[in-house]
């Protein structure tokens, strides 16, 4: 099995560590923030509807034969324009990998570390990454299997203040708006990340039959993650929880133990590595997109070309000021992820069609 192979077991940790680091963070904050107590009917929806999408771009994936990326635009627009398009991908890879690492900095920077100079936050936050793409997809596949280790952790740290929730905060639970659900699926949806990055990953999998399995474990974890810590979070802070930037980690902060006094400090021991799980999701497919976009240059310089995308990713984390925050940004980026991956599957249905008229 090669180094840029992956395993359908390791093709589900590598999806969860896409949605399941935010989901810890502070996703489901945002979620009660736009959607109030509707959020549950959002998470659910936006669950289902990518669990049939997902299927369905197993689908069309398959029936072109687990071409990659480069493949198809390739075969459609020619070497030179193929190379072209799919180096934009790279760049919008960067953008994602960039904004994902804008993200951790804020964090430590505004909770731990308030005097450190950003760009010595991101080039630390930074050397997992490296590490992981330098050595192929297969590495990111087996760190990713760590997922489950964090998520028991976590939940329980937070079984530990079971004493400060007040189960009535979560109801009632149907008080929702549904225009406002409607209104902000797009700008919330998780799952893009995933169904923008199995055109890169579905590809590199082996035992293909069983990739269907992966999106169903995906799915049924990942929901289970995000709703458990919604209703933890809605328990703990009631109507606040909508203002709190980093909801588990005050919740960490505010509970004192006789054993474990700092729950706050091993909070961020579990968060620190599904930051860099999240972040190793985009950075390790930007280092395999320009494996295959140069692959006789990668080959030889692998080492470069990793260090040189990991001081670009860095750069542009720190220096562009974000006078607006990082949620505007994320919220357009899973709408740009939702219309590239309407684009990809459009370039695979083209391409079987090519290929059917080519061999017929």
């Amino acid at each position: 099995m090669g180094k840029n192979n992956l395993t359908p077991s390791q093709l589900t940790a590598f999806f969860l560590a896409s949605m399941v680091a935010p989901a810890l963070i502070n996703l489901s904050a945002l979620f009660f923030a736009a959607m109030g107590r509707g959020s549950w009917i959002g998470i659910l929806a936006i669950s289902v509807a990518s669990l049939f999408l997902l299927l369905l771009f197993y689908a069309i994936i398959k029936k072109a034969g687990f071409p990659s990326v480069h493949m198809v635009w390739q075969e459609l627009l020619g070497n030179r324009l193929g190379k072209a398009v799919c180096f934009l991908l790279s760049l919008y890879l960067l953008f994602l990998a960039t904004i994902v690492l804008r993200s951790f900095i804020y964090a430590i920077n505004v909770y731990y570390l308030p005097h450190t100079p950003m760009v010595i936050v991101a080039a630390l936050l930074i050397l997992p990454p490296i590490a992981i793409a330098y050595f192929g997809a297969r590495s990111m596949g087996h760190a990713s299997q760590f997922i489950y280790f964090f998520i028991l952790i976590f939940f329980a740290f937070l079984i530990i203040a079971k004493k400060n929730y007040q189960v009535s905060s979560i109801f009632p639970l149907l008080e929702a708006d549904p225009q406002i659900i409607v209104k902000n699926l797009l700008p919330l949806c998780f799952t893009s990340c995933t169904l923008f990055g199995c055109f890169y990953l579905f590809p590199l999998t082996t035992n293909r039959k069983r990739i269907p399995h992966s999106i169903f474990a995906y799915s049924v974890i990942g929901v289970f993650v995000l709703l458990a810590s919604y209703c933890i979070g809605l328990a703990y802070f009631g109507d606040i929880f909508s203002k709190m930037s980093l909801p588990f980690y005050h919740i960490d902060t505010t509970h004192k133990g006789r054993i474990l006094e700092r729950l706050d400090i091993l909070y961020m021991m579990i968060v620190l590595p599904l930051f860099g799980l999240y972040l190793s999701f985009w950075f390790s497919q930007l280092i395999e997109s320009q494996r295959q976009i140069f692959p006789t240059f990668a080959e030889q310089h692998n080492g470069w070309i990793t260090v040189i995308w990991a001081l670009a990713v860095v750069v542009l984390s720190v220096y562009p000021s974000l006078d607006h925050g990082i949620w505007p940004i994320y919220s357009m980026s899973n709408t740009i992820n939702l219309i590239a991956a309407g684009i990809l599957s459009i370039s695979y249905l083209i391409y079987i069609l090519k290929r059917r008229r080519k061999f017929s």
